[in-house]
């Protein structure tokens, strides 16, 4: 895949079906945009490429931050996997919030990408003040000879799925939810650095994550969670709060990996939640943290035995 992170830098020599809009998740709703740019791709010949924004357009013309769901180069993979050609990511700025919806079309979509199908979802607006609806973009599309094609939206349980909701739940510690929504296990990725090793003194030896600013954590607490490490995934308990009971005070992501004790710092991993186990707790002495942390590893491993045995019964029916 092809990317772009300058509108200057692109020199596009072929014609393509271009999807727009933040996709930050690539949830059930973006990937619908995705499949019918790849469905005209394989149609019409035509190169499909997807144009998104670094920074989310609500943050900058709010003028407040909007915590991002997934990291820049996690959405490099899952739109690649998809089975996107070229990848645009602009950042939203004066330059670019400042053109009308006209210039827009005339000075991104056809100078430079050069579109001939436009893939967008219902609601989409665009240009200066977001003047742009979808009924002036389909005036435009006739005007410079290109296709609009308009994507309804994904519903589940009577909810329209979006990058907002998501957040919601991840906010609220609904991670089951929030993957439901996503259309995959919900996750987030990082690089292992040093902690202060308070874990490994009491026999619960953690790896601590450095995550990107800009992501969004899930609500403090103790999650049961599978770490992808270096292809290989392992059952773990992963903390996400303060570890009050030693009076820390920086919000933090640790993983106690289950049965595992390979040294992996300074290599990326992955923590892919998959049920939340229990609020944070602020105990009253060291040994009492240590009684929680083994009835938590006990509960996951439970859990997995459950979940491998349900999985069974149903490869058997």
């Amino acid at each position: 895949m092809e990317i772009y992170n300058d509108i200057q830098d692109i020199n596009l020599n072929e014609d393509s079906v271009v999807t727009i809009g933040n996709f930050d998740g690539v949830h059930l709703g973006h990937q619908r945009l995705i499949e019918k740019a790849i469905d005209i791709e394989k149609e019409k010949g035509y190169k499909s490429l997807l144009l998104t924004f670094e920074n989310h357009p609500c943050g900058f013309l709010n003028k407040h931050n909007i915590r991002l769901i997934m990291t820049r180069k996690d959405k490099h993979q899952v739109v690649s996997d998809m089975g996107i050609k070229v990848f645009v990511s602009l950042t939203f700025d004066e330059y670019i919030s400042s053109l009308e919806p006209e210039e827009f079309v005339s000075e991104i979509l056809i100078k430079k990408l050069h579109a001939k199908e436009v893939v967008v979802g219902y609601d989409f607006r665009f240009g200066k003040d977001r003047k742009g609806d979808i009924n002036q973009f389909s005036h435009m599309a006739e005007k410079y000879g290109f296709n609009l094609n308009i994507i309804d939206p994904v519903e589940m349980e009577n909810e329209k799925i979006s990058s907002s909701l998501i957040r919601k739940k991840i906010s609220t510690g609904d991670v089951k939810g929030a993957s439901e929504l996503l259309g995959r296990p919900y996750y987030v990725s990082g690089k292992v650095v040093h902690g202060k090793r308070f874990g490994r003194t009491i026999g619960f030896p953690t790896l601590n994550l450095e995550i990107d600013e800009n992501i969004l954590l899930p609500k403090p607490g103790v999650y049961y969670t599978n770490v992808e490490i270096e292809g290989k995934t392992y059952k773990a308990a992963t903390n996400i709060g303060f570890n009050p009971t030693v009076n820390g005070d920086r919000l933090s992501l640790e993983s106690h990996v289950i049965d595992y004790s390979n040294d992996v710092y300074g290599k990326s991993v992955k923590i892919i939640f998959l049920s939340r186990l229990r609020d944070e707790v602020k105990f009253s002495s060291i040994e009492g943290l240590k009684n929680q942390l083994k009835q938590d590893v006990e509960k996951i491993k439970n859990l997995f035995t459950c979940n491998m045995q349900y999985d069974t019964i149903k490869i058997g029916d």
